[in-house]
């Protein structure tokens, strides 16, 4: 059907977040080998530092609990949380099972 202004704007909204997902799971990917050439975790943090330089502002605020905390832009998240979660856990691998989007009365909608 048709979708009114604002659930067409959400579901641009989900499609830059599925996007992004997509390129962070591809940095990711916890396969050690692509085309029989060795990835190693330094170039896989690499790319996934790009994909969320890609999709976020550089100004980024970042809220996270504690020891994490508050971050300053995409290389301090992925500095801070992404790589000592991505080292402790190898095989790490995103779920989505459920994927919502809408509005808060903080937005003013």
């Amino acid at each position: 059907g048709n979708l009114t202004l604002a659930q067409a704007s959400l579901q641009s909204a989900k499609a830059v977040v599925l996007s992004y997902q997509a390129a962070l799971d591809s940095a990711f990917k916890s396969a050690k080998k692509t085309n029989s050439v060795t990835v190693s975790p330094e170039t896989r943090l690499d790319a996934a530092v790009s994909a969320l330089e890609k999709y976020s502002d550089p100004n980024l605020l970042w809220r996270g609990v504690h020891p994490f905390n508050v971050q300053h832009g995409p290389a301090a998240v992925m500095e801070t949380f992404y790589k000592p979660l991505l080292s402790a856990f190898s095989a790490l691998q995103r779920r989505k099972d459920i994927f919502l989007a809408g509005f808060s009365p903080e937005d003013g909608e």
